[in-house]
């Protein structure tokens, strides 16, 4: 297993909400968490293979570089925080990846983080 790598990307403007580091391993049942969202709103998760932007784009400028995937999304819970739970697949190992999220509520984007799945 790679030991995980994680790096808070530091940017110009101030995130509108907090990404955690997932910790993610292959084959395994992952969860991706957002806090201090917006209470009962919903926070798109997206990851790029490529890198961590910054890159354009209408809703502001976004900490990942294309191509961009959306994983999903999730809804904030009353403390304002939103989980996404998927499958991570079985020969990501070893893989890095860049994520961030975006509140539409607050219309604004988290923190973004890189990591390498175990």
């Amino acid at each position: 297993a790679v030991a995980p790598v994680a790096a808070a990307f530091k940017s110009p403007w101030v995130p509108a909400f907090d990404l955690l580091d997932p910790n993610l391993h292959a084959g395994l049942l992952g969860v991706i968490s957002a806090i201090n969202c917006t209470p009962q709103a919903s926070v798109l998760y997206a990851y790029s293979l490529s890198g961590g932007g910054p890159f354009s784009h209408k809703l502001g400028p976004v900490l990942l570089t294309p191509p961009i995937t959306i994983l999903g999304s999730a809804v904030a819970n009353g403390s304002g925080q939103a989980n996404l739970f998927f499958q991570v697949p079985q020969g990501a190992a070893g893989v890095s990846f860049w994520l961030q999220a975006y509140d539409t509520v607050k219309k604004g984007f988290s923190n973004g983080v890189m990591d390498v799945i175990n």
